[in-house]
């Protein structure tokens, strides 16, 4: 069989872009011109490289243009990647999903036959990342007509009410009934998410019904170690040793310690006189020692009677013990001795 020269180039092109590792073309893309064939192999050239470049906007009408041109599993598979990284998913399932309704060729390549079941994969994927919004209209007047649109596009009377695929992002709804003034929503829909807004026509409008927001939960923070309570405050009172025990016990025993310094003394001195007196009569050199003795009798009198008194005053201080603490200057004593007195000197 002969092959025209007109035929000869395009079937050419045709096979060689069937044999393509980047593109397969279906045999029936053979019926498109040798010019849609080397246009579309082009872009999608160029769209790949401005995609791995980091422009997925620039790539898009590039992968759109080849797409239409010879529609291929390849073509579509990487248009619908490109929909998804751009934030469109609605627009990559579609894409996807157009793959399954491609004429499947004997003489189609690995290649196209692994995009095909990617393609499935990714359409079923992407479908939980597709928002959805319901349209609720109320009050409009019987026998006006009633017009909702969509970020400009109208939606069908009949699909009011019941659950509308978007893509993510901010979404305006418009709607006019009769001659009311219209009413404007906008909404903002994330990856997966059901919202619903409320029209109202006829005196009020309804506010937008939206779910309640994300919960985000929060890391978890470890409990910090329990801070020991300062030591609950009680007040108590306690019984504190009575000044006047300190201050009598130590007059008791200045007394005491003078009163028998004194009656030694006073002993000493009479054992002096006994031998210069023969019963009430005494020599005149021991007039002297006597009013001495005397003296010191007196004194070692007076300091068993102090130390009797301030042994009394402290028993009595035991016995009424204080509620507060009272701080007593020191007791101090002493004995002053000077010719023909005897003195007891100090702090009480």
């Amino acid at each position: 069989m002969t092959i025209s020269s007109k035929r000869a180039f395009p079937l050419f092109l045709c096979l060689a872009l069937g044999t393509s590792a980047s593109v397969v073309v279906p045999r029936d893309v053979c019926a498109q011109s040798a010019s849609d064939l080397a246009t579309a192999r082009a872009l999608y050239k160029e769209a790949r490289e401005l995609r791995d470049n980091g422009d997925a906007k620039g790539a898009l009408d590039k992968f759109k243009a080849a797409n239409a041109l010879a529609g291929t599993p390849i073509t579509a598979l990487e248009l619908g990647r490109t929909y998804a990284q751009l934030g469109q998913p609605l627009e990559a399932r579609e894409t996807w999903l157009s793959v399954a309704r491609m004429k499947v060729q004997a003489t189609e390549s690995e290649n196209a036959k692994s995009a095909r079941t990617e393609a499935a994969t990714l359409a079923e994927q992407v479908a939980t990342r597709i928002p959805s919004l319901l349209i609720k209209i109320d009050g409009v007047p019987a026998g006006a007509s009633l017009e909702v649109k969509v970020d400009g596009a109208t939606v069908p009377t009949e699909a009011l009410g019941l659950q509308r695929k978007l893509n993510p992002g901010e979404h305006v709804v418009v709607a006019r009934a009769g001659s009311l003034p219209e009413e404007k929503r906008t909404v903002t829909l994330k990856e997966g998410e059901s919202q619903t807004v409320t029209i109202a026509f006829g005196g009020g409008t309804a506010p937008v019904v939206v779910p309640p927001p994300e919960v985000v939960p929060t890391p978890e923070k470890k409990p910090e170690p329990a801070k020991e309570a300062p030591p609950a405050t009680a007040t108590q009172t306690k019984n504190k040793t009575n000044p006047i025990v300190y201050i009598g016990f130590g007059v008791g025993a200045a007394g005491l310690a003078l009163g028998s310094v004194a009656g030694v003394v006073t002993f000493s001195k009479k054992s002096d006189i006994t031998p210069l007196c023969a019963g009430l009569s005494c020599d005149a050199s021991a007039k002297k020692l006597v009013t001495t003795a005397r003296t010191w009798a007196t004194v070692s009198t007076i300091g068993f009677i102090v130390g009797g008194v301030g042994v009394a005053a402290g028993v009595v201080g035991l016995l009424m013990p204080k509620k507060e603490l009272v701080v007593a200057p020191g007791v101090t004593a002493s004995l002053r001795l000077d010719p023909g007195s005897v003195g007891l000197e100090g702090t009480f």
